[in-house]
């Protein structure tokens, strides 16, 4: 499944873990302020926002994510989920 996310100014993504359906979550960052800040056993990690630029993640590794402050304007991402089934193909 891939898609376009807009986050309105103002919305604050709050922490959580990816669904465990999914096997894999990529997102690329379009437009923007505010990056995704990780939780891991190394501690905290922020990926700034930057056009172009993203992340993949494997959900199995459960690290809690989300945004640290809200958005102050439209931020728009390009969002993949892909699952064990959509791989093997």
């Amino acid at each position: 499944q891939v898609r376009v996310w807009r986050d309105a100014p103002g919305f604050m993504i709050p922490f959580h873990e990816d669904d465990q359906q999914a096997t894999v979550h990529i997102q690329t960052y379009i437009y923007g302020d505010i990056g995704t800040t990780w939780y891991t056993p190394y501690g905290r990690t922020t990926l700034p926002f930057h056009p172009n630029t993203g992340y993949i993640t494997e959900c199995s590794k459960r690290y809690p994510h989300g945004t640290l402050v809200p958005t102050t304007v439209d931020r728009y991402s390009l969002y993949a989920t892909f699952n064990q089934k959509t791989l093997a193909i």
